[in-house]
């Protein structure tokens, strides 16, 4: 054994330290505290985009029994040959799902959770770490795990990553060598997810471990026997109804895919976005690990799977972001055991406690870590569909009207479509969850979100006959403006979630009875609209009937709800103009600037102490450029020049050159009786 495997002094067995007769800690309060913690952080509503046609293809493959390998999941390569890569995760998933619906998926994630963690805090103990600190680890590694623990193929990666590490750490400190059971672990892991190649770093890591630290004749033909496991494990990889051909699509993606403009959109392949990491500690804990595994390095030698497995996850992660639950899931252990050794007084000190003492602070630091994620914006624990995030009331309207044919949509709604209306060819996606499809169509759909030349072409090339958008915060959102300015297709459908277009030549009788001629499925469309209203009541009264069909077709109203509240502003209807705007709150508490229009509703109204209220919650909230020209407005109605003049000019700051702000801090200067700038 290197010194890097050295176990310390409390790691006397194999669960961990000894204790003196009638010193037991019993901790099962404290861990069923941490377990029940762990689990309300993933029992999140589902809002995942790829799930619909991972039930789908799990549906496909139970319904033939076999894995065919066909493509029948957009229509532009319907029929064609495909690897289906995360076959084995899929076929396991739809079970649960066809007997037990959204509580079967909630099963799945409970248990893959519940057991990937477990063996962690098993592995853990194994290599000495302190059980309190360990828990207590685990729990706040499990904030940042959930982010890829649901429902995706990673939430099976993670129980054989885990799996994995118990088998070796097992054998490495001297126990029942089980290293046998890694040949089946890495045969699923490669044909369920893409991850696979971790899974043999992590083997390596071992591997080289043993080849550092086995000196006697025994201990170098357990090397051979661990060699001639890896071996055997690399050559069953190679099983399965995919062949070389799934092993092969990581090497393609950091090759050749990576560069492409489509891969480089989707937020979880780029690097971290820290502000999506505010409370859950990455940061901290990234930090940590790197300083404790310096220290114990310096200390106890080269502990090279430390060093290689946390290292490769810590790189991974700062490239990537989607690798940011592996990281956590393997630092958890080695900081837990890190701690336990630096700080040995403090092992020693938690090992004397009262267990009721004991099992209280575990519980109260796991409450007390996990509220500021719990009560993060926009997080909706529960169990069911998050259907915010899906166009369900866009897809009833196809249902209903019969919009169908060759249809246009961004690749993240694919999934959905799917799962409504799959096996009907006839409302297939334009593009999978996968992205599979020619490059040129990769690039063009990409493109096409803000290049009106890319979807021309794009269009030229398939001639869409409808196409279903998201109202999604994170796109572009310059499509919908091409198709309100192109007269060759006509608005349909329009609530929060999505929004629907037809080609007119297609499907002229629809368009005719039911397209919307004022509304506009775009911001900049929507405010051009807007300022037509200001000056033409006519226009503004059609505007308010469209409003209105809107709100009708679809409980997701937010959008509908606020632009009523800002025509009736419009027409001096301040009361009815509040109710709206305090209605589309109640459908979404966290909807984005409502509270400012109540509170340009209450300026508007000389009710300056509201306007206030209604400002500072807004900010309270979502930070907005804006706060201080706002603050700066609800002074000057109050006569507080000075005060208005200073906030007029804190936003000038953030927004040189603004009029609007430039006219407001002028008028306050000469009120001041100020010579203006």
């Amino acid at each position: 054994m290197s010194r890097g495997t050295e176990l310390p002094a409390s790691a006397s067995s194999s669960l961990g330290p000894k204790r003196r007769k009638g010193q037991k800690v019993p901790l099962w309060p404290a861990m069923l505290v941490a377990a029940a913690a762990i689990l309300t952080s993933i029992t999140l509503k589902i809002g995942d985009p790829d799930i619909g046609q991972h039930l789908v293809v799990g549906s496909s493959i139970w319904a033939a029994r076999a894995v065919r390998g066909i493509h029948l999941w957009s229509w532009p390569l319907y029929g064609r040959p495909e690897v289906t890569e995360s076959w084995a995760y899929c076929a396991m998933i739809y079970p649960l799902w066809e007997h037990f619906g959204v509580w079967g998926l909630l099963l799945w994630q409970w248990a893959t959770t519940l057991v990937g963690f477990g063996l962690l805090f098993l592995t853990g103990r194994r290599m000495g770490a302190n059980p309190v600190l360990l828990l207590v680890v685990l729990v706040w590694c499990s904030l940042i795990y959930r982010g890829r623990g649901a429902l995706r193929p990673e939430s099976l990666a993670a129980v054989l990553l885990a799996l994995e590490l118990f088998v070796l750490e097992t054998r490495r400190l001297g126990s029942k060598d089980r290293s046998f059971l890694l040949v089946p672990i890495l045969w699923m892991w490669a044909n369920a997810n893409l991850s696979y190649l971790f899974g043999f770093l992590v083997l390596g890591a071992y591997l080289l471990d043993d080849a550092l630290s086995r000196r006697s004749r025994a201990g170098r033909r357990a090397t051979r026997s661990l060699a001639w496991v890896a071996l055997a494990s690399a050559a069953a990889a190679f099983v399965g109804p995919f062949g070389w051909k799934t092993l092969a699509l990581p090497f393609k993606y950091v090759l050749f895919w990576r560069r492409e403009v489509i891969f480089q959109s989707i937020s979880e392949l780029a690097p971290i976005n820290w502000s999506a990491h505010r409370t859950d500690g990455l940061a901290l804990l990234m930090a940590g690990w790197v300083l404790l595994a310096a220290w114990r390095t310096l200390r106890r030698g080269i502990d090279a799977p430390e060093l290689v497995v946390c290292g490769a996850a810590l790189i991974q992660s700062l490239i990537s972001q989607r690798f940011v639950s592996t990281f956590a899931l393997v630092a958890s252990i080695h900081l837990a055991r890190d701690i336990s050794e630096y700080v040995p007084g403090l092992t020693a000190w938690l090992e004397r406690r009262h267990a009721g003492a004991l099992n209280l602070a575990v519980a109260a630091f796991c409450m007390w870590s996990i509220i500021p994620e719990w009560t993060t914006r926009g997080v909706s624990f529960g169990v069911g569909w998050d259907l915010r995030l899906y166009p369900v009331k866009a897809a009833d309207f196809m249902s209903v009207h019969g919009v169908r044919g060759r249809g246009f949509s961004y690749f993240w709604t694919s999934g959905y479509l799917l799962r409504r209306f799959w096996p009907d060819t006839s409302r297939l996606p334009f593009m999978d969850v996968h992205q599979f499809g020619s490059r040129e169509d990769r690039d063009l759909q990409t493109l096409a979100q803000r290049d009106p030349g890319s979807w021309h072409r794009l269009d030229d090339k398939y001639r869409f006959e409808y196409v279903l958008l998201l109202h999604d915060p994170r796109t572009v959102p310059t499509l919908p403006d091409f198709l309100d300015r192109d007269s060759t297709w006509a608005m349909v459908f329009n609530d929060d979630a999505a929004v629907l277009y037809v080609r007119k030549a297609a499907m002229p009788e629809l368009a005719r009875r039911v397209s919307y001629h004022v509304l506009r499925g775009s911001d900049p469309g929507m405010n051009e609209a807007l300022a037509r209203c200001a000056g033409d009541a006519s226009t503004r009264a059609k505007l308010r009937e469209e409003a209105g069909r809107e709100r009708a077709s679809s409980p997701y109203a937010v959008r509908a709800e606020t632009l009523l509240g800002v025509l009736a502003a419009m027409d001096g209807e301040f009361a009815s103009a509040a109710d709206h705007l305090r209605e589309a709150l109640r459908i979404d508490p966290a909807a984005p600037r409502v509270h400012e229009k109540l509170g340009l509703l209450a300026l508007a109204q000389r009710k300056f102490d509201e306007a206030e209220r209604e400002f500072r919650t807004e900010y309270a909230r979502f930070h907005w450029k804006g706060w201080d020209f706002r603050m700066g407005q609800v002074y000057a109605g109050r006569g507080d020049l000075e005060r208005a003049a200073a906030a007029y000019e804190r936003e000038l700051e953030r927004q040189p050159g603004n009029p609007e702000i430039l006219d407001s801090l002028e008028a306050v200067r000469r009120r001041l009786g100020r010579r203006p700038s």
